[in-house]
């Protein structure tokens, strides 16, 4: 499955749409060498949110449902809170969405 199927897929599920349509780019090791992903997205400069993925990394599925919840709360900070939203949201992925590569 491509990331935005999965992107369109999760957003129904988790957000029921509500999400805006986001544009990928994947990058590589050498441009992205400490991140599995990115979002840019509350800078002024882009009208949709851009989810960067780095192509080094095959199982994207949950760097994606991070991503996504960046967008969904731009304002909830990294820790403990956002860990367990995240491991929750992808248990909930890897069950619903089929096709999916969740290993």
């Amino acid at each position: 499955m491509r990331p935005i199927t999965a992107y369109r897929r999760i957003n129904k599920l988790l957000w029921l749409n509500r999400l805006p349509k986001a544009t990928f780019m994947f990058t590589d090791n050498t441009t992205m060498p400490n991140a599995l992903g990115v979002t840019l997205d509350n800078d002024g400069v882009f009208e949709k949110p851009v989810i960067v993925l780095n192509v080094r990394y095959r199982r994207w599925g949950k760097t994606l449902v991070h991503e996504m919840i960046h967008i969904a709360e731009p304002t909830l900070r990294h820790g403990r809170t956002f860990e367990a939203l995240v491991n929750l949201y992808w248990k909930i992925v890897k069950t619903e969405v089929k096709g999916f590569n969740t290993k």
